[in-house]
C-alpha cells in the first residue's frame, strides 16, 4: 500500500511541474535564463531559452539573449545566426555589428569582421564602438595589415581609454612587431583597467614567454583560459610554453581539448602538436601534423624544421634534404 501511494505521489508531482511547465510564458522563460547566467550556468539558461524559441521563434529578445548566450560558451557559429536572426527581427544595426563581431572572431573569420558596417541606424554608446573597433583592428593584425590595424586600435583606445581589450590589443600589435617594451606598457595599462581581462592576461603570457619566464607565462595563459571560460587558442599558446618546459602530458590536454572543440586544422594548433608529438617519438604522426600545417602556411620556418627532424628520424633522408632545401627558395 506505502509503495503505491509513493508511486501515486511522485505521478502527482510529475504532473505538477509539467503543468507549470507547460503555464510558462516567454518572459517566464527570458527572466530565468537571465538569472541563470548571472550565476554563470549559461548551459541551463540557453536550455530555457531554447524552451521560448520554441513557444515564440520569431521573438527578437529571445534570439538575442541566445545570441548572447552562445557567446558565453565560446560557440562563434550558433551566435553568428542567432545574431543575423534577431537583427532581422528589429536588434539594432549597431548592436548586432557588436555581436556578430565578436562571433566572427571565435570563428576566426577576419575578413567578414571587417565588413561590418561603418553607420548605424542607431548609433552605439563609445564604450561599444571602442569595441567594435578593437576588434577590426585585431583581424587586421591577424591579416598581417599592421599599419591599418594600428589606425583602427588608435580609433579603439581613444573612444575608450579603459578598453582592456583596445588596450591589450595595442600591446599585442607591438609584441609581434617587436617592440615588447612599449607592448610591456600597454599590458600594465590593460590589466589596470580590468585585472581579470582575458585579452590582457594572455598578453602577460605572451610577454613573459618571450622573456623566458616559462612558469610566470604558463600562471597568465591559466588565468586567461580560466577567464574565458572555453577553449580558445590561447590553450596552444599554454601548451607550447608546457613543451619547453618538458610537460608533454599537460602539453596533450591543452591540444586535445582544442581537437575537441573543433580547433584542430588551426595552423598553430598543428604546429603545437607536431613539436609534441615528435617530442613524444610518433614521428609519423608529427610529419602528418606538420605537413598539414605547411600545406596552409608554407613559410614557417618551425614547422619545416621539425618536419625535416622528424623525416631524418625515420631515416628518409631525401625528403627531409627537400624540406630544408624549401626554406632557401
Amino acid at each position: 500500500m506505502q509503495y503505491r501511494l509513493s508511486r501515486v505521489l511522485v505521478l502527482l508531482a510529475a504532473l505538477l511541474m509539467a503543468s507549470c511547465a507547460e503555464e510558462m510564458t516567454t518572459e517566464d522563460y527570458l527572466a530565468s535564463a537571465e538569472t541563470l547566467s548571472r550565476s554563470g550556468d549559461h548551459n541551463a539558461a540557453l536550455i530555457e531559452l531554447k524552451n521560448a524559441a520554441r513557444a515564440e521563434p520569431f521573438n527578437m529578445e529571445v534570439r538575442r539573449a541566445m545570441a548572447y548566450a552562445y557567446l558565453e560558451l565560446g560557440f562563434g557559429a550558433d551566435a553568428e545566426k542567432e545574431a543575423r536572426r534577431a537583427q532581422e527581427m528589429g536588434m539594432s544595426d549597431g548592436e548586432a555589428a557588436l555581436v556578430l563581431a565578436r562571433a566572427l572572431m571565435l570563428q576566426a573569420k577576419y575578413e567578414e569582421v571587417l565588413e561590418g558596417p561603418d553607420e548605424f541606424d542607431v548609433q552605439p554608446e563609445p564604450a561599444a564602438q571602442s569595441e567594435i573597433m578593437a576588434w577590426r583592428g585585431i583581424a587586421l593584425m591577424e591579416l598581417g595589415e599592421f599599419e591599418l590595424a594600428a589606425g583602427a586600435l588608435g580609433t579603439a583606445v581613444d573612444l575608450d581609454a579603459e578598453s582592456a581589450l583596445a588596450l591589450a590589443a595595442m600591446g599585442s600589435m607591438h609584441a609581434r612587431l617587436g617592440n615588447l617594451d612599449e607592448a610591456r606598457k600597454w599590458a600594465d595599462e590593460a590589466l589596470q583597467a580590468d585585472p581579470e581581462s582575458s585579452q590582457a592576461l594572455a598578453l602577460l603570457g605572451d610577454l613573459l614567454f618571450a622573456e623566458d619566464d616559462l612558469e610566470g607565462a604558463r600562471k597568465a595563459y591559466t588565468q586567461s583560459i580560466q577567464a574565458y571560460g572555453y577553449p580558445t587558442l590561447v590553450n596552444a599558446r599554454r601548451a607550447m610554453t608546457s613543451l619547453r618546459l618538458d610537460d608533454l602530458r599537460s602539453a596533450n590536454t591543452d591540444i586535445a581539448t582544442l581537437r575537441r572543440a573543433g580547433f584542430g586544422n588551426q595552423v598553430y594548433v598543428l604546429e603545437v602538436q607536431g613539436i609534441m608529438l615528435y617530442k613524444r617519438g610518433d614521428y609519423p604522426a608529427a610529419e602528418a601534423a606538420l605537413s598539414k600545417g605547411i600545406e596552409a602556411v608554407p613559410s614557417n620556418i618551425p614547422m619545416r624544421i621539425y618536419l625535416a627532424m622528424s623525416l631524418l628520424a625515420q631515416e628518409r633522408y631525401v625528403q627531409a634534404e627537400l624540406v630544408l632545401n624549401q626554406l632557401y627558395a
